[in-house]
């Protein structure tokens, strides 16, 4: 994404990450608990720029992830990829291992996968973010 504005998906309006130039740097050195970031979480994270929507489902999970990852991104292709797979019916469950904080903005970044769109409407893809304190 090249200028994104994320929002946490509450009905209050607020903003985590802003494309205008210093609006949102008092959130930087804070933690996405601080916000109410929880479980079910939503975040949209726009870009009018490329005319592109992505839905961050926020999803707190206890098992571990492979090769000690922080935090696990998968797209509803690939859950249901894991779904089939597995035989199983929920693989929502991922974890988080730490609660970092300096490192809540690039999850945020890393979780912007980019997808082929047509010129005439907005593409909009939603992806799950799985998480643990």
């Amino acid at each position: 994404m090249l200028a994104p504005d994320v929002d946490i998906q509450d009905g209050k309006g607020t903003i985590l990450i802003s494309s205008e130039e210093g609006e949102t740097d008092s959130n930087l050195p804070k933690c996405l608990a601080e916000f109410g970031v929880k479980d079910g979480t939503r975040l949209t994270a726009d870009d009018f720029l490329q005319n592109y929507t992505l839905v961050l489902n926020i999803i707190h999970s206890s098992e571990s992830l492979p090769d000690e990852k922080e935090f696990m991104v998968v797209t509803e292709e690939e859950q249901q990829e894991e779904t089939k797979e597995e035989e199983r019916v929920d693989l929502s469950v991922r974890k988080r291992k730490a609660p970092p904080c300096d490192g809540d903005e690039p999850v945020l970044q890393n979780a912007a996968k980019r997808i082929k769109d047509d010129a005439a409407a907005a593409a909009v893809q939603e992806i799950n973010i799985h998480l643990t304190s």
